[in-house]
């Protein structure tokens, strides 16, 4: 099947740069669900299922750890909130409503389609649940589309992010390599996904999540991540001025999720 699918693209891509973007970002918005193991279970009886409408209209939920001003989580692309349950209940733990939100079409939430503009919409969703958001922590994807969620009315005291790029290049990595896209394909996809966020992708190379930054910023990067590299960070540092970068190694992209060191660094930076 995906030989099959990447004769298609490899073909359309010849006929129309564009119609092959269009089918290949289309392929690419259905994230994959994975088993949820036995840890992630037994973390998720501790808490409190929340539920809230997605953006596409969907049933979505999230997970509540605790009492206190309120922390929401977010996952990244093909993750879900339960992932990272251990950084929830250690903020949980410290005095905190760590709320760790399954976007549409991944975890619990209903879909099977999802752009990355509904993961800022979706936290614009669950948000308006609460009088007042304490903090955001966001993971990959769920950093950078819950960071451009403020241009749709979201509003945090604290922001930290892990592992978050400034435009979805693991995104089209993944779909030059699994799809075989062309360049003259690539470049299409990143109008088309800049077009669903509804700017251009030059804006969102130049940092547009991470613009006016509007209170402290935590950003967490590994030497070891292939899928964000610690320039990423870098970058975001250099034009949002109330920010910390910690530079880790060894974890790689997934294990920053729930790291002890990473999650005390982000316990410290939220009781600071």
């Amino acid at each position: 099947m995906l030989k099959l699918i990447q004769t298609l693209i490899r073909c359309a891509g010849v006929l129309s740069p564009s119609l092959a973007a269009q089918l290949a970002v289309a392929l690419a918005s259905r994230p994959q669900k994975f088993k949820r193991p036995q840890r992630e279970m037994d973390q998720l009886a501790h808490a409190k299922k929340l539920h809230y409408r997605g953006s596409r209209g969907t049933d979505n939920v999230a997970w509540s750890w605790g009492e206190g001003p309120v922390v929401i989580i977010s996952h990244g692309w093909s993750s879900r909130g339960s992932q990272m349950a251990s950084l929830a209940m250690e903020v949980a733990e410290a005095g905190f409503q760590a709320v760790a939100i399954d976007f549409t079409a991944h975890g619990d939430s209903a879909g099977k389609l999802v752009h990355f503009d509904d993961l800022a919409k979706d936290l614009v969703a669950l948000s308006s649940q609460f009088d007042e958001v304490f903090a955001l922590v966001g993971h990959s994807a769920g950093g950078v589309m819950s960071m451009a969620a403020r241009e749709f009315g979201f509003k945090a005291q604290r922001y930290a992010v892990l592992g978050a790029p400034v435009a979805p290049y693991p995104a089209l990595e993944a779909i030059r390599k699994l799809l075989k896209a062309r360049d003259a394909v690539i470049e299409k996809c990143k109008q088309v996904f800049a077009g669903h966020i509804g700017v251009t992708w030059e804006e969102l190379e130049r940092g547009r999540a991470f613009y006016h930054g509007d209170g402290p910023l935590l950003l967490v990067y590994d030497t070891d991540d292939q899928e964000v590299s610690v320039e990423q960070g870098k970058k975001i540092q250099s034009f949002w001025k109330d920010s910390r970068l910690v530079i880790t190694e060894g974890l790689g992209h997934r294990k920053l999720m729930w790291d002890p060191e990473v999650t005390q660094e982000v316990v410290n930076f939220l009781k600071a």
